[in-house]
C-alpha cells in the first residue's frame, strides 16, 4: 500500500472519528425523557460527550493553524479524566469505594496540573498523565465488573446500561494504553503514522459501545 492510500485511509478515519463522537450525544438527547437513569449521571455523560466533541473540533481546526496543539490535549485529558472518574463515583454504591475514587481524582488532577506547568510541560506530550489515567480507569472498570459478578444484582447484563459504558471505558483505555506507551518510540522511528490509526479505531469502537450503553438507558416498553 503506497503513501497516498495510507493517507487516504488515515484521513478517512479522522473524519469518521469526529463524526462518530456526535452519536452518543444524539442518543442521549433522544432517551432523556424516557429513562430512569439518575439525572446527575446523564449530565456527567453529556459533559463527557461535549468535551470530546469540542476537543476533536478544536484540534481539527487548530491543527493546520498552530504548530503545537499539546495544550489543548492537556486540558482535554484533565477535564475528561475528571468526568470519567466522577461517573464511576456515581455508579459505585459503597462509600469506601467512592472515597477512594475521590482520592484518585485528586491525585490525578494534581499530577496533571503539575506536569502542565512544570518546565513548560504544556508544550510537550502529556504521556505520563494519559497513561496514569488509563491505569486508574482500567483498574476501576475491572473492579466494577468483579463487583457485578460478586453481587449478582443485575439479571441481564446486556440490558444494563453501565455494563456497556464500563466496557467502553475498559476497551478504550486498554487499547490506547499501548499506543501512548510506545508513542515516543514510534516518533523516533518515524512510525507514528502507523500507530495513530489504532487510536482512531479504538475511539470509534469506544463511541459505539458508549452509544449502546446510552441507548440501553431507554425504558423497556
Amino acid at each position: 500500500m503506497n503513501d497516498f492510500s495510507h493517507g487516504l485511509i488515515y484521513n478517512g478515519l479522522i473524519y469518521l472519528t469526529i463524526l462518530i463522537t456526535f452519536l452518543p450525544l444524539i442518543l442521549l438527547l433522544v432517551v432523556r425523557n424516557n429513562t430512569i437513569v439518575p439525572k446527575n449521571l446523564r449530565r456527567a455523560i453529556l459533559l463527557l460527550c461535549l468535551i470530546s466533541i469540542f476537543s476533536d473540533l478544536i484540534g481539527f481546526i487548530a491543527g493546520p493553524i498552530f504548530k503545537n496543539n499539546n495544550p489543548i490535549y492537556h486540558v482535554y485529558d484533565i477535564l475528561s479524566g475528571a468526568v470519567i472518574l466522577h461517573i464511576y463515583k456515581l455508579n459505585f454504591t459503597n462509600e469506601k469505594t467512592k472515597k477512594i475514587i475521590i482520592l484518585l481524582l485528586f491525585i490525578y488532577i494534581t499530577f496533571s496540573i503539575f506536569l502542565f506547568f512544570y518546565k513548560d510541560g504544556y508544550k510537550f506530550d502529556n504521556t505520563e498523565s494519559v497513561i496514569s489515567l488509563k491505569i486508574i480507569v482500567i483498574l476501576l472498570s475491572i473492579y466494577y465488573f468483579l463487583t457485578l459478578f460478586y453481587e449478582l444484582k443485575i439479571r441481564s447484563l446486556k440490558n444494563y446500561y453501565f455494563f456497556w459504558i464500563n466496557t467502553a471505558f475498559l476497551f478504550y483505555c486498554s487499547t490506547t494504553f499501548y499506543v501512548f506507551l510506545f508513542e515516543d518510540f514510534a516518533i523516533l522511528g518515524s512510525n507514528e503514522f502507523y500507530l495513530w490509526p489504532i487510536h482512531l479505531i479504538a475511539t470509534i469502537i469506544f463511541n459505539l459501545l458508549l452509544s449502546k450503553g446510552i441507548w440501553t438507558m431507554k425504558k423497556l416498553s
